[in-house]
């Protein structure tokens, strides 16, 4: 930081510099003059003294105030002036908490908001994968960078991940039973319970394979659902039971007139 005073007078500089929790602090801090050397200089962090630190540099290793007060002789018109003067360094720490990653249903996530995202399986990043959570799509190793507006970033541990895990976790979330009455007249009922953010489907089909009536399922626990289906002709019927797009169960209802 240059320092010369033309005037003079007491000077006063200062200066701010941004550092990431993960770097290593060791920045040389230093002022000086274009036209000659000071006469004494002595270093500060956070207003306390710093012993022999008593030159115009100082190696700051850690976050904080620092502050040097130099003097140095100037000559002018009336002679000499002994010029006093005092310059700040902050040193600011960014720091970036380590994210933990859990499962969720069929997602991977963080707590964590107010960061940039990106997952990554092995060394790899995922394209698109900018979110606070990530359904995967393949077995692998996950892990998330956060990173902050400065550029500050951390990293989550590796997450070990096979997708039939992934399945069991969903399978804890939902649970329905089987469709009945069976035989019926056409009014059907389902209880189920499912938790979480899920997407689960109901679909009955006739023999022939040709999808006769869809339902969507709301999250819920202990609900019991009823379609109406007094409009379907006698004879035996599937019904398929989807959770997040994949086949939970099967069954067959025979409706009679």
């Amino acid at each position: 930081m240059l320092v010369d005073d033309v005037s003079y007078h007491h000077s006063i500089s200062s200066v701010t510099l941004n550092y990431c929790e993960q770097e290593l602090i060791s920045t040389q801090l230093e002022i000086w003059r274009t036209d000659g050397h000071f006469a004494s200089c002595q270093w500060y962090l956070n207003d306390e003294l710093i012993e022999y630190a008593a030159t115009s540099s100082f190696f700051a290793g850690s976050a904080g105030v620092y502050s040097v007060h130099y003097t140095y002789w100037c000559g002018g018109p009336a002679g000499f002036y002994l010029i006093e003067g005092d310059a700040t360094f902050n040193l600011i720490l960014y720091e970036v908490p380590v994210p933990e990653i859990f499962l969720s249903g069929n997602e991977l996530t963080t707590e964590l908001t107010g960061y940039s995202f990106q997952w990554f399986n092995g060394a790899d990043s995922i394209v698109g994968a900018i979110y606070n959570m990530y359904k995967p799509t393949e077995d692998g190793t996950y892990k998330l960078r956060v990173r902050n507006f400065y550029g500050c970033e951390n990293y989550s541990l590796p997450y070990e991940l096979k997708l039939v895990d992934l399945w069991d976790n969903l399978n804890e979330n939902f649970y329905a039973g089987m469709v009945y009455p069976n035989p019926t007249l056409g009014i059907l009922q389902l209880e189920y319970s499912l938790e979480g953010s899920h997407a689960a489907a109901l679909a009955i089909y006739n023999l022939s394979g040709e999808k006769v009536s869809e339902y969507t399922l709301e999250p819920g626990l202990n609900v019991t659902f009823t379609m109406h289906e007094e409009s379907l002709q006698s004879g035996g019927y599937l019904f398929r039971l989807m959770l997040d797009g994949r086949e939970f169960s099967v069954g067959k209802v025979v409706v009679v007139r």
